[in-house]
């Protein structure tokens, strides 16, 4: 018995002087409790069964510094009686000595090390048992009514130092060695999210069902929405804030957990990279993207996997969404400079290039079809894709028809005189029919700033419509009327009935992404 006895003084006075080596500051401004209170705190945590680590957050200790040192190193017990120890009464042992192994930290790195991401830095995110946050109350509660002419009623559990932050303090440096990354606490676009689970998760948040039963009693018929299970952060502090101590102990009584919590899944992620640049398209039997039928592929290929299927194995991602300025049908060529483009590369494990290696990509993308050129590949940031998007509706296009007479006349140059005189023709145009079944029906007003119509001498009854257009026109509408589903259109103005024999976009009017320098 003198001899436990000696052992707890022991380790008090350690924990003091480690307090003073490190000179926590233990009065703060806002009305916390002053040094000699601290370390009544600290003593009165710890006779409830908390680590040491514990009972100096609740002293609101926010020094990385103070949470690093192993106090184990002062212990006295016997090693095999230490392994018998409880885990701690509010982190379940998450930061206690006495269950912090190596091995866990070396499995939540064998977890990252095969996500193989080479970005040099990590943010790392822990999510905590619901339990701990009942735990944290309930001591709360207890110091309170422990000290209540001591600590100020304006304090609130937030008080406290995070747990999470904490647990950061600890293993940080392990794990920087271990992945030979650096730590950047919310600025780095790795992160890797780390699930602590506790075995009495459940039972023991079965106290907020009794505290508030409005507030759960649905959740268990909506498996779906909730997954990850019906006691989450959001809805126990929701419980929580607010609760009065007395209505709070009515429910709960805190006990010394019969386990430790434990690792659960590591899950690790990376920012989306996004790759703009501008592609030709020659071919006049593909799409842009992949062409779906009932979960059927209609054609063989799309400009979006001719592309993409060089990207993903670069970028190590097996996720890909493709976006463009407008998109052409799959009869119509696009020519000139291009279609601007961007990809966005979702979850990408390579994240490390250079200009050079995208201009390669660019090349081997290239040479392997004869169906598409692209050029200015390059990486752009997020922020900048919204160039892309309000282009859709500000742009203007150019346009080359090569256009025929159904009834077989050649109109004559007073004909094409008439049409080439116009300038900014407003053009309302009804939802076409070959696009019904999958655009809303609607009458959209679009303006056809300029045309030139040039006869073909070679083929009689043929003519090249050349047209400048607003985002969002039907030229083949402009052309064939639709049923005069467009109005007016080059029918009524030509007064013949007209079709569209072959269309190509000759310019995107939209100057990005940013021209790239081929070195030679």
């Amino acid at each position: 018995m003198a001899r436990v006895g000696l052992t707890k003084l022991t380790f008090s006075i350690c924990l003091w002087q480690l307090c003073f080596e490190i000179n926590v500051n233990m009065a703060p401004a806002d009305g916390g409790p002053s040094e000699n209170l601290n370390l009544e705190i600290i003593d009165f945590i710890q006779n409830l069964g908390s680590c040491w680590r514990c009972a100096i957050r609740f002293t609101r200790e926010r020094k990385p510094e103070a949470y690093q040192r192993k106090l184990v190193e002062f212990k006295l017990e016997p090693e095999e009686k230490l392994l018998k120890a409880s885990p701690c009464v509010i982190c379940l042992g998450l930061v206690q000595d006495h269950f912090i192994k190596e091995v866990f930290i070396d499995e939540v790195c064998q977890q990252v090390l095969k996500f193989d991401c080479d970005s040099a830095t990590f943010s790392c995110m822990v999510s905590l048992p619901v339990a701990i946050m009942l735990r944290e109350q309930a001591v709360w509660f207890l110091l309170t009514e422990k000290f209540p002419d001591l600590l100020s009623k304006n304090l609130k559990i937030d008080y406290v130092t995070s747990l999470k932050d904490v647990w950061k303090f600890v293993f940080t440096e392990a794990l920087e060695k271990k992945l030979n990354k650096q730590l950047e606490h919310s600025s780095s676009p790795f992160q890797i999210h780390i699930s602590i689970l506790y075995k009495d998760e459940i039972s023991e948040c079965g106290a907020l069902v009794d505290i508030c039963p409005e507030k759960f009693k649905h959740r268990y018929n909506r498996t779906r929405v909730y997954r990850e299970g019906i006691f989450t952060r959001n809805a126990a502090q929701s419980v929580l804030s607010g609760l009065s101590a007395e209505d709070f102990q009515k429910y709960y009584t805190l006990k010394l957990p019969n386990v430790s919590a434990h690792y659960g899944p590591v899950q690790c992620s990376h920012n989306s990279i996004h790759i703009a640049g501008r592609y030709q398209k020659f071919s006049r039997k593909l799409c842009q993207t992949p062409w779906l039928i009932e979960g059927e592929k209609h054609m063989d290929t799309s400009i979006q996997e001719l592309i993409c299927k060089h990207l993903e194995p670069f970028f190590k991602t097996q996720s890909v969404k493709f976006s463009s300025s407008g998109r052409e049908d799959v009869d119509v060529r696009t020519l000139g400079r291009g279609r601007p483009f961007a990809i966005e590369l979702t979850d990408p494990h390579r994240t490390i290039f250079t200009q050079d290696q995208i201009t390669q990509l660019q090349n081997v993308i290239n040479n392997s079809t004869d169906a598409i050129q692209i050029r200015d590949l390059q990486a752009v940031t997020k922020e900048q894709l919204s160039v892309l998007k309000q282009g859709e509706e500000e742009k203007t296009k150019i346009y080359r028809a090569l256009c025929v007479t159904l009834d077989g006349s050649t109109p004559t140059e007073e004909d094409l005189a008439k049409i080439n005189d116009i300038t900014e023709l407003v053009l309302m145009q009804k939802t076409p029919l070959r696009v019904l079944h999958r655009r809303p029906l609607a009458v959209r007003p679009r303006t056809v700033h300029e045309m030139k119509a040039t006869l073909l001498d070679d083929r009689p009854g043929h003519f090249i419509l050349r047209l400048k257009t607003q985002a969002g026109t039907y030229i083949k509408e402009f052309v064939h009327g639709d049923f005069n589903r467009t109005v007016p259109n080059l029918c009524i103005l030509l007064g013949r009935a007209i079709d569209i024999v072959a269309l190509d976009v000759d310019a995107v009017e939209l100057d990005w992404p940013p021209v790239i320098a081929i070195q030679t």
